[in-house]
């Protein structure tokens, strides 16, 4: 039976960490801003960092920035964005 083990940060509740116990599933850890927006995820496709509008504070971006694993190969210093669209008349709703 796979375990997980979820290590947050006591002051904000924020979740820090995620560890496997099954040895091949990699750890992800959670990086955030002084807004607590999330601002880095690092896991086993690498890390990735997040922009974010600084009127509207909605997500602009992802960018992969860790080059230490295979996969990151394929995305490093690709940037993927968000797209919003009015959705009935109300703006900033996900598409």
């Amino acid at each position: 039976m796979l375990r997980l083990r979820q290590i947050g940060r006591p002051l904000t509740g924020e979740l820090a960490k995620i560890e496997y116990d099954d040895g091949i599933t990699p750890a992800v850890e959670y990086g955030y801003t002084s807004l607590g927006q999330l601002d880095w995820v690092k896991d086993g496709a690498g890390k990735r960092e997040f922009d974010y509008d600084p009127d509207t504070f909605a997500p602009l971006s992802e960018t992969f920035v860790d080059d230490q694993t295979a996969i990151e190969d394929l995305f490093l210093g690709k940037v993927l964005t968000q797209l919003y669209e009015d959705a009935n008349g109300l703006e900033g709703r996900w598409r």
